[in-house]
């Protein structure tokens, strides 16, 4: 066990996580019914101490970091946008909305990374795609077509990270969904697209 900030809430589980430039493990909670607001993020540092680093979240999902690790992107799904904080010494200050999602077109923002050129690429559960975004002007430029209608998160893979890992969930589909959605919960890989990401991140402990 690393660590567990949130003994006093049992009715709240852990959600996406990754390790920030720094070498801390960010991870962000949520309400197992997916609609009281008692999430937080949390970061983790070296020593394994959590600090609660923002709160009142709902679904918290996609976490990344600019290209310049002087911001970090955030989405809390219900919201429908993708947050960014300056990034700071390990901490997040100044909240700015940078994306809004349309859900009756593209569903909900779940995963998300970032690729070579610092554009942000979403995972959208109920939206059958991932899109890639512009960070700066919050536009929508790419959006590439899935068999399976809830994708969960997106990474990139591969000798030189050109090769894209896409998530998807098959939990609350009905009999007739699942039969025109086979692939519904598999892990597919897309190779040669274009696009580039980047290595992850790893976590220092002392």
């Amino acid at each position: 066990m690393v660590a567990t900030p949130e003994t006093d809430i049992p009715s709240n589980r852990f959600n996406d996580g990754k390790s920030s430039p720094d070498g801390h493990f960010w991870a962000g909670s949520m309400s197992l019914n997916e609609t009281d607001p008692s999430g937080s993020l949390y970061s983790i540092n070296e020593d394994f101490k959590a600090e609660k680093q923002e709160g009142g979240l709902t679904i918290s999902n996609g976490l990344c970091w600019s290209l310049d690790k002087k911001y970090f992107y955030f989405i809390d799904t219900p919201t429908l946008q993708v947050v960014r904080y300056d990034y700071t010494n390990g901490n997040i200050s100044n909240k700015k909305t940078v994306i809004t999602i349309d859900a009756a077109k593209d569903g909900y923002p779940d995963g998300m990374t970032i690729d070579v050129e610092g554009n942000l690429w979403i995972a959208h559960w109920g939206g059958w795609q991932v899109t890639r975004w512009n960070s700066l002007s919050g536009e929508k430029m790419t959006a590439i077509q899935l068999p399976v209608s809830q994708v969960t998160s997106i990474c990139f893979g591969g000798d030189d990270f050109s090769d894209m890992f896409i998530t998807s969930a098959r939990r609350g589909l009905t009999s007739a969904q699942l039969e025109s959605e086979p692939l519904a919960g598999a892990t597919f890989r897309l190779s040669n697209t274009g696009f580039r990401g980047l290595p992850f991140y790893r976590f220092k402990n002392a």
